[in-house]
């Protein structure tokens, strides 16, 4: 404890702007939000308040932590959701634990590309220099330690941020291949405007390296193609690397099922298609929710198209079932009058996005 005492000044000399809140708000300890999804499932359930990013209210903390869930749904870094939560919804301890500068620097190096995509820099707030270099009594990133064994973070401060893995995640064969997908609207829709291709197709046959299919829906294609190009996208040849045959592997297990497949065209002509995503088609609300915007996604305009997306599958600004109805009156003469009103409407307001509200 006398050493703990001793690096506690150091450590605080950081954070100079952030302490002086602390001492003007006396720091309660709250339960954690049920509606606060970006921090569900983080292996504690009490956080501290004002948090460490100057948020005073619950209902401010929820509402500001709904920006960043499609960023955690793009599943850009492992420990997006650590890092996180470690500033939004700060583990309830007498003194505040920070996550470590190399956290920081490691989902920022993960997801500042994707974010950059949609015209979003890295925000000041999160500013990885402003965290403490790595040491005892700061949060280390859970994917290292995880990998090496190795806890950097204090033993009070361990007990309350240890994220459980469970044995199907420490036995997972398939990690970080185009078949282990993290199953969002937001981790599809982000994965479909890199891919040159989209397609929904049965697999006839299936290799240890090699996969065919018949009879598939094209949902994307790149520019440029040609007739015959179109007609091996409608019966494509697949080809794996020699680590991935694992995804083979899960596709002989649900052969009965069709499959949505991204991924880069021939690198020549003769060539297989190269596959960058790969999840089982079935009628799940996240696969639906993601279907709807295919047609209508620009994807030579991300900053438009992060609208559309937080709009249209995580938070909506008008009642989801109003909604729904709207799209399904969309074929008749009633859906006009209706998008008449939502266009005016959506003019008086502010644009929204994904990281919509990180900026300020």
């Amino acid at each position: 404890m006398l050493v703990l005492s001793c690096l506690v000044p150091s450590i605080m000399s950081y954070f100079a702007d952030w302490s002086l809140l602390a001492r003007e708000k006396q720091p309660t300890c709250v339960d954690i939000p049920s509606n606060m999804t970006l921090c569900h499932n983080i292996g504690y359930t009490k956080m501290r308040l004002p948090n460490l990013v100057e948020h005073d209210t619950l209902h401010e903390v929820t509402q500001q932590s709904m920006s960043w869930i499609p960023l955690l749904n793009i599943k850009c870094h492992a420990d997006t959701q650590l890092f996180l939560c470690s500033l939004f919804s700060p583990v309830c301890l007498e003194r505040p634990i920070y996550p470590c500068r190399s956290l920081c620097q490691a989902v920022r190096a993960g997801c500042e590309g994707r974010m950059q995509a949609y015209g979003f820099p890295w925000p000041p707030m999160l500013d990885c220099d402003k965290f403490p270099l790595d040491n005892d009594m700061c949060i280390t990133a859970q994917s290292v330690r995880a990998g090496a064994g190795d806890s950097r973070v204090s033993g009070e401060a361990e007990m309350e941020t240890e994220v459980q893995l469970g044995s199907s995640a420490k036995g997972k064969t398939c990690s970080n291949k185009p078949c282990d997908q993290h199953l969002t609207a937001e981790n599809i829709l982000d994965n479909f405007c890199r891919a040159d291709f989209v397609v929904k197709v049965k697999l006839a046959k299936i290799r240890p390296r090699k996969m065919y299919g018949r009879k598939a829906q094209v949902f994307r294609v790149w520019k440029g193609r040609s007739k015959e190009d179109m007609r091996t996208l409608r019966r494509p040849r697949f080809d794996l690397a020699a680590d991935e045959r694992c995804c083979t592997e899960q596709a002989k297990r649900e052969r009965r099922s069709k499959f949505l497949i991204m991924g880069k065209k021939p690198e020549r002509p003769g060539k297989d298609l190269k596959v960058t995503f790969m999840v089982p088609w079935s009628k799940s609300k996240e696969i639906k929710r993601a279907r709807r915007m295919f047609k209508s996604m620009d994807c030579d305009n991300l900053r438009e198209t992060s609208q559309k997306i937080i709009v249209d599958t995580f938070a909506p600004v008008t009642n989801m079932g109003e909604t729904q109805r709207d799209r399904r009156r969309r074929r008749g003469s009633r859906q006009r009058e209706a998008g008449e009103r939502r266009h005016k409407k959506q003019r008086r307001q502010p644009p929204v996005s994904i990281w919509h509200g990180i900026l300020n």
